[in-house]
C-alpha cells in the first residue's frame, strides 16, 4: 500500500488519477461456452506490496497448483457469477500436460461458498496448452483448456444437484508465481 501511495504523490495529479483508473491491471481472459451459452471473464492483478492476483501457480511442497478466479468483463469489483478453476500437476506444467486434479466453478453470488456450479463429484479436465516463463520471474504466462460437467450446488451445506450443464473453454492470462 506504501507503494501505492508513494507512486501516486511522486506521479502527480494527472498521472496519479491514470494510475488509479488502471487498477487492477488486466492480466488475461476466459471464455466458455455452458450448454451453448457463451461467457467471458476477465483475470486481474490485485497485488499492492503482496502477491494478490487472479490467476497465479504455488508449489508448496507438493503438486504445483494453478488457480484463476475470473470477473465479469471490466468489472473487477463484481464479486458475483465468477469463474473458479483449479488445476493441480504433478509438476511445473508443460505444452500439453494435463491435471491431475481439476475443479471447475461458476460462481453465483459474491459467496466463493454459497449458490454455485460445481464439478465437484464430476469430471474436470484442464490442459495447458502453451507457458511462457523466463527463469525464476515472479509473473508469466499460461494458455490452456478446461471442460467439466457442472451440476448446480445451492450452498456448501446442500449436495450437489442432478441439475447439471456442461461447460468447456479457454484462458489465456499472465499467472503470479509463488514458492516456485
Amino acid at each position: 500500500m506504501i507503494r501505492v501511495v508513494l507512486a501516486l504523490l511522486l506521479a502527480g495529479p494527472v498521472a496519479a488519477q491514470e494510475l488509479l483508473e488502471a487498477y487492477p491491471p488486466l492480466m488475461g481472459e476466459v471464455s466458455a461456452l455452458l450448454d451453448m451459452q457463451e461467457l467471458r471473464w476477465q483475470t486481474y492483478d490485485f497485488s499492492i506490496g503482496a502477491f494478490d492476483a487472479s490467476a497465479w501457480a504455488t508449489d508448496d511442497a507438493g503438486p504445483v497448483t494453478l488457480r484463476i478466479m475470473g470477473y465479469q468483463p471490466g468489472k473487477p469489483d463484481r464479486m458475483e457469477q465468477r469463474i473458479w478453476i483449479k488445476a493441480s500437476f504433478a509438476g511445473m506444467p508443460a505444452p500439453k500436460s494435463k491435471a491431475v486434479e481439476a475443479l471447475v466453478e461458476v460462481i453465483a453470488g459474491a459467496d466463493t461458498e454459497g449458490a454455485r456450479l460445481t464439478s465437484m463429484g464430476q469430471n474436470a479436465v484442464v490442459t495447458i496448452m502453451a507457458v511462457k516463463r523466463a527463469g525464476d520471474e515472479t509473473y508469466g504466462q499460461m494458455a490452456g483448456k478446461f471442460s467439466a460437467r457442472l451440476c448446480w450446488k445451492p450452498d456448501a451445506e446442500q449436495p450437489v444437484t442432478d441439475r447439471c450443464q456442461t461447460i468447456s473453454g479457454d484462458f489465456d492470462t499472465s499467472v503470479q508465481f509463488e514458492n516456485m
